[in-house]
């Protein structure tokens, strides 16, 4: 997995699901519900979720938003990543 400027909701849910994560797991064991999980990154500002108009109707993009652009944060995203 890697990081990206932008990933489509589909994309990113298959991405997290190579780490475990599922879009339908209410019941994880340190996130709960991964949705809401998903949403409080939104909210904390890790992630960045736009609603954009496309010729099949309306998508959901989500983009590293600022404090996961923090180059501190950043740097231990990425070592995380690389071990998965």
């Amino acid at each position: 997995m890697s990081l990206v400027a932008r990933s489509l909701k589909e994309d990113l849910w298959r991405q997290l699901k190579r780490l475990g994560l599922n879009e339908t797991d209410e019941n994880h064991p340190v996130l709960g519900n991964n949705k809401q999980a998903l949403e409080l990154l939104v909210q904390q500002r890790y992630l960045l979720k736009e609603k954009i108009a496309g010729p099949e109707g309306h998508s959901m993009v989500y983009e590293l938003a600022e404090r996961a652009l923090d180059e501190s944060i950043s740097s231990k995203l990425k070592e995380y990543i690389s071990q998965v």
